[in-house]
């Protein structure tokens, strides 16, 4: 993947990682701050990754926003961090039933 160009982010957007315990529950949310945001090269749609000091992110990770909302293409949007962690738990305890 190759980016044309990045612009800067304003302040109070983050990258969410899950962090898990020891039987794989997710626990907590790790918060990397996005600094940038850069746009693949020829992209017409103009999708902006996020940038962290970790590089772009180019997975589908959840992002929390400026006003405490959890944006997420792999789950719903959930009003806060602390949510979105519950409907991970309860996800992951669906499907350990389900197994």
């Amino acid at each position: 993947m190759s980016f044309s160009r990045q612009i800067a982010a304003q302040p109070g957007w983050f990258v969410l990682s899950v962090l898990h315990d020891e039987t794989g529950l997710p626990v907590a949310a790790d918060q990397a701050e996005i600094v940038a945001w850069a746009f693949e090269e020829g992209d017409e749609l103009c999708i902006p990754y996020p940038v962290t000091m970790y590089g772009v992110q180019t997975d589908d990770q959840a992002v929390l926003k400026p006003s405490g909302v959890v944006d997420s293409v792999a789950s719903e949007t959930a009003p806060t961090v602390f949510a979105w962690i519950e409907d991970l738990q309860a996800e992951f305890r669906h499907n350990a039933v389900n197994r």
